[in-house]
């Protein structure tokens, strides 16, 4: 069944404000996720409904605080979530396409990654995500200047 077409414009609103797109490190490899958390779960449920994943309970922080949950899709399901939002987002945009982009160099099945390149791909990632200030210079532009 298609979704309406309100529904991808929806949702990379909600990602642009509550979500997250990320890499994280499996044994030897970089594996690609989005994720968004919120204490609403129905908004969360139409999100497996109509992308699949997974809704995960979180821990609550304080007694006084409502219960959150995180809604996670990982791998090529991901991937296709993400190319399929990427054009409505705007400020989550470099995450996306960090995460798009790690594909295309990811190699092939039975094949290691490169360990400086995983490496880089990842702090790039710690890097698109961090909150507060102070977050420096991103790892692949000090890469690039030393590259010169």
């Amino acid at each position: 069944m298609p979704l309406e077409e309100w529904v991808i414009p929806y949702v990379a609103g909600l990602f642009d404000g509550e979500g997250c797109f990320d890499l994280y490190r499996h044994r030897q490899s970089l594996v690609p996720r989005a994720q968004v958390t919120n204490t609403n779960r129905e908004a969360l449920e139409r999100l497996v409904e109509w992308f699949g994943g997974r809704i995960e309970r979180l821990w609550r922080v304080r007694a006084n605080w409502k219960q959150s949950f995180r809604w996670v899709l990982s791998n090529q399901p991901a991937l296709d979530f993400m190319a399929t939002i990427e054009p409505y987002l705007s400020i989550k945009s470099e995450q996306a396409l960090l995460a798009m982009a790690t594909d295309c160099v990811r190699p092939g099945r039975g094949r290691r990654w490169d360990a400086g390149t995983r490496d880089l791909l990842l702090a790039q990632s710690r890097w698109n995500n961090f909150r507060g200030v102070g977050r420096g210079p991103s790892p692949m532009a000090v890469e690039a200047a030393a590259c010169r």
